[in-house]
């Protein structure tokens, strides 16, 4: 028996909102912090004839790891060090502070501090693109329950256009699209992310999952 259209918009809408901010970070969230480590080591090493420099990587990684470390295990009280690390940090801890705060704070059940952290990252000129555009999607996707899905839409395209995230924005887009009564984009989208030779496996599954469900209730 087909299910009903309704119904599964609302387990699409729902297990974007609470599963997808997890199943990023579960994915991305050790590669993006080593990736900052790399970063900032390569940095380092590349300017090590600049003294000053050194000094202030040598800062920020002290800085940083006391965040963490004299916190205790309590995630508000990580979360709000390292929202002090990211604005005097540079380099490539400034990104990864501001992201590891945005996690903690979710953690302590503080959402609005979570997304003013993601924000403050996204909307960092000079912060890289990588750590810029991962910090946007997640602000999307912890917005995803709130937002009108126009807006989610129009954010969530130019994401989906190109760059490392945009096989995960194109998935969050086709949701944003079902919810604004859009299903034959959305299937449009979701049929184009199965067949993409380059999208992930696991998302090309979910992909093919989705469009099996849309189908048959159609």
């Amino acid at each position: 028996m087909a299910q009903d259209p309704d119904a599964f918009i609302r387990e699409v809408d729902e297990e974007l909102r609470q599963d997808r901010a997890t199943a990023l970070w579960q994915r991305y969230g050790t590669y993006i912090i080593a990736a900052a480590v790399a970063l900032v080591v390569g940095t380092a090493g590349w300017v090590g004839w600049h003294n000053l420099e050194e000094r202030r990587q040598a800062s920020d990684a002290l800085a940083f790891d006391a965040a963490l470390t004299e916190a205790g295990g309590d995630a508000a009280t990580a979360a709000t060090a390292l929202d002090e690390v990211a604005a005097d940090a540079h380099g490539g801890y400034d990104a990864v502070a501001r992201l590891t705060a945005a996690q903690l704070h979710e953690a302590a059940g503080s959402p609005d501090a979570a997304v003013a952290s993601l924000q403050a990252l996204a909307g960092d000129g000079s912060a890289p693109d990588l750590y810029r555009e991962l910090a946007q999607l997640l602000d999307i996707l912890a917005r995803m329950d709130t937002e009108a899905p126009d807006t989610l839409i129009a954010e969530l395209r130019p994401l989906g256009a190109v760059g490392p995230w945009r096989f995960t924005a194109r998935e969050l887009l086709a949701g944003a699209l079902l919810r604004a009564g859009d299903r034959d984009e959305a299937l449009e989208m979701l049929r184009d992310l199965e067949t993409d030779p380059e999208a992930p496996q696991p998302l090309r599954i979910r992909a093919r999952e989705l469009v099996a469900a849309l189908d048959g209730d159609g």
